[in-house]
């Protein structure tokens, strides 16, 4: 089956999708977000676009929220029109989420406080540890945990089989950046470039825009910023519409979860790429949000946050590792 190419001129991109699918998918993949308060129902009307070259046959909801003279300059609701072949396409402003999604600055100043006031989620410890002897043949996790002076910290399967590794490799010289309940990693002191370096990550996740800082976590100074739209908009403008999607199917549940995931580790690169930094260095992140997008950033149903007496999943603070998030920080 030939693919139709459906071009954007206004932003300057195009994509290619096969008879049949629907236009505001189309707009969805070339990166342009679209408003649709009804989550695609035909209902509301806010999601028009113009034709500017091919043809797509009116739906019933095209008739009915367009006169015939707009119907005849082009005028169709993304979300019931289907694409049936190669088109080019305008979105007015109006149609499109606002822009200036970055609400924060990144001037490097110190984002929190004072530095004596910033208590760091991760720390980050240089340390010596002893040499086992004959007579003290301690095991390398008590070496570790009695050098940080934290017996109960956890250290993963994953580090007590690197450890041994690292700490001889690099005689007993090494870095432990520890958590309050566990040792996130340890590498060794000579190569670690900078020790005092300890980058976190804030994120506001809000239901139209995400918004992101990079962190020194010792210090609270900003050292970067990066935001986007957030692409669950594809999915309904408002909560409430994003519960009901969400709730279609377990899929539907992972879509909505990955899209943000995504979008984060897009922004993420970018300013990897254009601030020299690894984002794997990244030990913390704090995300912020409603407890909507809380729930549907972790990829937990949020159901009955629709239903009356509308029960949260949850309401504590949940402590999550990336790596099963998705997240491109330190696993």
């Amino acid at each position: 089956m030939k693919e139709c190419r459906i071009s954007f001129p206004k932003f300057n991109s195009e994509v290619f999708a096969l008879p049949g699918t629907s236009l505001f998918e189309c707009a969805t993949r070339a990166g342009i977000l679209i408003r649709t308060p009804c989550a695609g129902a035909g209902k509301c009307g806010k999601c028009a676009v113009r034709i500017i070259e091919g043809d797509i046959p009116p739906s019933k909801e095209c008739e009915h929220h367009f006169t015939a003279e707009k119907l005849n300059e082009g005028w169709r609701l993304a979300c019931r029109a289907t694409v049936e072949g190669d088109l080019v396409v305008d979105i007015p402003n109006t149609t499109l989420f606002e822009s200036g999604v970055v609400a924060l600055s990144d001037s490097g100043e110190n984002a929190g406080g004072n530095a004596a006031d910033t208590v760091p989620m991760v720390e980050k410890r240089t340390l010596t540890l002893l040499e086992p002897t004959l007579e003290n043949p301690v095991s390398d996790i008590d070496n570790l945990l009695s050098a940080l002076g934290a017996s109960d910290l956890r250290v993963s399967l994953d580090l007590a089989r690197r450890l041994p590794t690292i700490i001889r490799e690099n005689n007993f010289n090494i870095v432990a950046s520890c958590s309050e309940t566990e040792v996130v990693s340890v590498k060794p002191a000579s190569s670690d470039g900078n020790p005092s370096a300890n980058l976190a990550l804030a994120i506001d996740l809000g239901t139209t825009t995400i918004a992101m800082s990079i962190l020194d976590a010792d210090t609270g100074v900003q050292l970067a910023t990066g935001g986007i739209l957030n692409p669950q908009a594809s999915f309904g403008d408002d909560v409430l519409n994003r519960v009901c999607a969400q709730s279609e199917s377990d899929a539907k549940r992972v879509e909505m979860s990955s899209c943000v995931v995504d979008a984060i580790n897009k922004i993420l690169a970018e300013i990897a790429d254009a601030r020299g930094m690894d984002i794997r260095e990244i030990r913390a992140v704090s995300v912020a949000g409603n407890t909507v997008m809380q729930s549907l950033f972790c990829g937990v149903p949020a159901k009955w946050l629709g239903e009356i007496p509308f029960a949260p999943p949850f309401s504590r603070e949940m402590r999550l590792t990336a790596s099963e998030l998705g997240l491109n920080t330190h696993a």
